[in-house]
């Protein structure tokens, strides 16, 4: 998981603050194996139409780590609703 870090100088006022741009991070992460099962998991239970289901789970190869992150995140706030 990439973090954007906060960082002031106690010196100065607060306005300095620096968060790093996406394109010196490096390119992200694929998903894991982990991440996968648990989105394969989660699409089964909880998408009934098959057309749904399998362009959900075709797409998990495609997905990087960030991405993997918010679709389980959006599925467990989906079972608060």
């Amino acid at each position: 998981m990439i973090t954007k870090t906060l960082t002031a100088n106690f010196g100065r006022p607060r306005r300095n603050y620096f968060f790093p741009s996406e394109e010196y991070m490096g390119e992200e992460e694929i998903i894991s194996q982990k991440q996968k099962n648990t989105l394969t998991s989660l699409i089964y239970q909880n998408i009934q139409e098959e057309v749904d289901r399998e362009n959900r789970l075709a797409e998990l190869d495609s997905l990087t780590v960030r991405e993997a992150e918010e679709a389980i995140l959006e599925f467990l706030m989906a079972r608060w609703k």
